[in-house]
């Protein structure tokens, strides 16, 4: 059975190859084993597994990065258009296909496809901008124009467009013009990155199959249900008040210790603060206020607000000063918007990236910076 759509790919709109993605994939690995990620040091890759927009125009190649022993220590994502930044995520957890397994025995058991289905060699994983990673499972899904989400397992809707990312023309590029160059020349601008120590890394397996506080009809009212009991909420307790937990989880060891750092305490309290509902959904105008009111539970008074502009200049500020925040990334208004726990930034000559935790594992991730249609920053500033 054929999983992957039956519309041809439009190679001709892919203009990076894949010998090319590979050489580029290799130069960002060195450059970044020097600097964020040692254990990257010789690393090298195998075979990559393509991402696609969603009229199946190939647009990504997802690498996973191996060490010497052919273990995986990570992944990276090149992209397939000249349009984008060469490099636009990286990190050293598990590459967001090797969930697709995972994502078959959920659509098998959801009716999606048989027990007898096998996936293709070639499934395609719909990519529009940061964090966006989808797959469509059999004839239905496609029909409906719905997908899972790698990894979550959520069922996402398709954008009908591709949607349009806010990456700098000028930047892209001069970043690609450096790359093409037959002789490697010291970059005229050293590298500065800067993170911030001990931020913890929350997360949650799965959206809507993970085992923890299920809803029903034994499930707890708030403020009852915070911790171990039931959530009257469904599985996933949402991105946005597990990266508002991660940061004040932060702050539980850095003077304010009458905050909690039980995960699922300050989840929950975040998730009913900042009025999630029921699926996880999160209002970003709404962060900020959960934040705060959360604080005030634990006897602080928290500031928090959202920025809209000068995005850089802010995470870099925050950064700097130790203080973690939410970063929301909108790529699509019917899916792509994602909540994570900012900590880090890496800046060279062509690279404005950032470290975050992504709510899915305890792995470091970066993003490209723009690699979204828009984003906010949710600041925190500690109170008394």
């Amino acid at each position: 059975t054929a999983f992957a759509s039956n519309q041809s790919v439009k190679l001709n709109d892919s203009n990076v190859s894949q010998s090319e993605a590979n050489d580029t994939a290799i130069y960002y690995i060195n450059k970044f084993s020097s600097s964020i990620l040692p254990k990257w040091s010789n690393a090298k890759v195998n075979v990559p597994v393509i991402y696609y927009s969603v009229d199946r125009t190939r647009v990504a190649y997802e690498f996973t990065v191996l060490n010497s022993d052919n273990k995986d220590i990570g992944f990276i994502i090149i992209s397939a258009l000249k349009k984008w930044m060469p490099v636009l995520e990286w990190g050293s957890g598990k590459a967001p296909s090797s969930y697709i397994q995972y994502i078959n025995e959920i659509a098998i058991n959801e009716g999606y496809i048989s027990p007898e289905d096998v996936l293709d060699k070639e499934t395609e994983i719909l990519y529009w901008g940061a964090l966006t990673y989808s797959i469509q499972i059999g004839k239905i899904m496609e029909k409906n124009g719905i997908a899972y989400h790698l990894p979550t397992g959520s069922i996402v809707q398709v954008p009908v467009e591709q949607p349009e990312l806010k990456m700098d023309n000028n930047q892209v590029r001069s970043a690609w013009a450096s790359l093409s160059k037959e002789t490697e020349e010291e970059s005229s601008r050293d590298a500065i990155t800067d993170s911030i120590g001990g931020v913890p890394a929350f997360f949650q397996s799965s959206a809507a199959h993970a085992s923890c506080d299920e809803g029903g009809d034994e499930a707890t009212e708030y403020p009852d249900c915070v911790g171990d009991p039931d959530d009257y909420w469904d599985n996933w307790d949402g991105c946005a008040p597990i990266s508002g937990a991660m940061v004040l989880g932060y702050w539980d060891w850095m003077g304010y210790p009458d905050l909690s750092g039980a995960d699922e305490t300050l989840i929950d309290h975040c998730h009913f603060q900042m009025g999630t509902d029921d699926e996880g959904g999160t209002s970003v105008d709404l962060i900020d206020n959960g934040i705060e009111a959360v604080s005030q539970i634990y006897g602080y008074n928290f500031n928090s607000d959202i920025v809209e502009d000068n995005l850089w200049s802010c995470i870099v500020n925050e950064v700097s000063a130790s203080r973690p925040f939410v970063l929301a990334v909108i790529d699509h208004p019917t899916y792509g918007d994602h909540g994570v726990c900012g900590w880090g930034y890496f800046e060279d000559e062509f690279i404005l990236s950032i470290g975050v935790h992504d709510t899915w594992d305890t792995s470091d991730h970066w993003i490209q910076y723009l690699n979204w249609s828009d984003a906010y920053v949710a600041r925190v500033i500690p109170g008394a």
